[in-house]
């Protein structure tokens, strides 16, 4: 391979751990790589990580996603590298340091993008990539599955359905629990494992008049599935932040952390099916509405950069007033820095919408999901099909009409478990068989929430981080934070619970740190 030397990886005496999952063993996927096989062929969604007894060399792999979060450092010397941001950074005696382009992706995207973390000097890797590190530095290659996935023969939907149901039977045969909300993702996976004979536990979060719930709770009484209902717990909040914190680099914000609270008390090794990356077989729900959608798809790399120009404009100028550290300059410079931060998707060229679906798969699903991964990981061992490279491939070659209305996951449903369809679903009253016809009212119905944000926000412990914390001094003078208490400015209030608590961690003294939230 390349600048892979296969006889260096193939003797008893190299390491490989994987992180994530695939049907396949960590040494068959190694041998897979080593025989200069694709990457993008490889089954699941994984980080493997090979290391040679002596620690010479270094050898990391990731899937066409490669969504678990991690690291290295990009600097000559020894190889560096962890699921950890702030333990490699002690590792590789930095001082911590505020990378302000990470924080302000977090704040307007939501998630970091490319390969930033939180300091400027521990990058996340690649994904469809091969690492080598032979002692004095990294060598990258790079498949160009994002490049090409756009740009094969359309598939039919049913021809996607195959490819779901072929990859599901390999994740069902672990007899894994599912998570089951009230939406199209999971109901999806439901509708596999149903077909197959398969009554899966289900798990779901939510109080008792949550939408989810009640739509979820419905199914399992129905079609005699046990369920476990999880009503969240506002305390855990902030008992388990410095752990959360931690798994997730201090990217992903309080407003998320449940992924990581409902999980609690579950066997480590038990299968955890979810819908995560079930968007890849949709539209942007902004854009998804009929002719708004034909139109955006005409209009290339223009529809992605005003796209972006927009959300992020409006996201900063609202928090602009509150967070004067991240914008000097004003919402114009927010919005530059979003075009930066989009150029890489809009250099390959294509029609508009599939070029947001590739900075979706690329950067919000490896950043914001992955993260919700990696906080599953610490209880379950969670997996998606949705995830896998041949599903991706051929979500990414169905027509744009599959993708709107949720089209492709309502022919799904129908073909395995008919009996789904008759229940609630993003405000229609039962799954139609295709979207009717301005659908997209009915996804904007108000909805209960299963998580309790409001009491977190509001609890006296948010009020007295943000008013005194002195992680937070370093960013906002007293006042400026006092503003922030008395306003209802959630999404400010969210973004600095999280700095505060990433902060601390960053802060604390290895030896207490370590002790405190161990990652196993």
């Amino acid at each position: 391979m390349r600048f892979v030397h296969p006889d260096d990886w193939q003797h008893p005496g190299i390491a490989i751990t994987m992180y994530g999952y695939s049907p396949w063993p960590k040494e068959a996927l190694l041998r897979t790589v080593l025989a200069d096989g694709r990457i993008s062929d490889l089954p699941g969604d994984f980080v493997l990580v090979a290391t040679t007894k002596d620690g010479e060399r270094h050898l990391i792999v990731t899937s066409v996603l490669g969504i678990r979060p991690y690291f290295y450092i990009d600097a000559p010397g020894p190889a560096l590298h962890g699921n950890d941001v702030f333990e490699l950074a002690v590792r590789a005696d930095l001082p911590w340091t505020w990378d302000l382009d990470a924080l302000r992706a977090v704040a307007w995207f939501g998630h970091t993008v490319g390969a930033q973390t939180l300091h400027p000097r521990v990058r996340r890797v690649p994904p469809t990539s091969i690492m080598v590190h032979n002692g004095s530095g990294w060598r990258v290659e790079t498949e160009p599955f994002w490049r090409e996935i756009f740009r094969a023969r359309p598939v039919t939907t049913d021809d996607a359905v195959d490819v779901f149901n072929v990859v599901m039977d390999e994740l069902i045969a672990g007899q894994p629990l599912v998570s089951l909300s009230g939406g199209f993702d999971s109901r999806a996976i439901l509708s596999r494992a149903l077909a197959v004979g398969y009554l899966p536990e289900v798990i779901t979060m939510g109080y008792h008049d949550s939408t989810d719930l009640r739509v979820a709770t419905r199914i399992a009484n129905d079609h005699c599935l046990k369920q476990t209902c999880v009503a969240l717990d506002v305390d855990d909040y902030f008992r388990h932040a410095a752990l959360i914190v931690r798994l997730t680099g201090g990217t992903k914000t309080v407003a998320s952390w449940h992924t990581f609270l409902y999980c609690q008390g579950r066997e480590r090794s038990e299968p955890n099916l979810n819908g995560t990356n079930g968007d890849v077989a949709k539209t942007y729900p902004h854009l998804d509405r009929g002719r708004l959608a034909r139109l955006a798809d005409r209009g290339g790399g223009m529809t992605v950069r005003a796209y972006w120009a927009a959300r992020v404009g409006r996201r900063s100028q609202r928090m602009a007033g509150f967070l004067p550290f991240l914008a000097p300059a004003g919402a114009a410079a927010a919005v530059a820095f979003s075009q930066r931060s989009i150029a890489p998707a809009i250099a390959d060229r294509g029609k508009g919408l599939d070029i947001l679906d590739r900075f979706f798969g690329t950067q919000r699903v490896r950043h914001f999901h992955g993260n919700g991964f990696s906080l599953l990981g610490y209880h379950t061992a969670p997996a998606s099909p949705f995830l896998d490279s041949r599903f991706i491939a051929a979500a990414a070659a169905l027509p744009r009409n599959a993708k709107l209305g949720n089209n492709f996951h309502r022919r799904l449903i129908q073909r395995n478990a008919p009996s789904l369809m008759n229940y609630p679903v993003n405000g229609e009253p039962i799954v139609y068989p295709s979207a009717p016809r301005r659908y997209w009212r009915a996804s904007q119905s108000p909805i209960t929430p299963y998580n309790p944000l409001d009491r977190v926000y509001g609890d006296p412990r948010a009020a007295e981080i943000l008013r005194d914390s002195p992680h937070l001094a370093q960013f906002l003078t007293t006042a400026e934070r006092g503003r922030v208490v008395e306003s209802g400015a959630v999404a400010v209030k969210d973004f600095l619970l999280t700095l505060h608590f990433a902060a601390s961690v960053a802060a604390m003294p290895r030896q207490f740190r370590d002790a405190r939230t161990s990652l196993r």
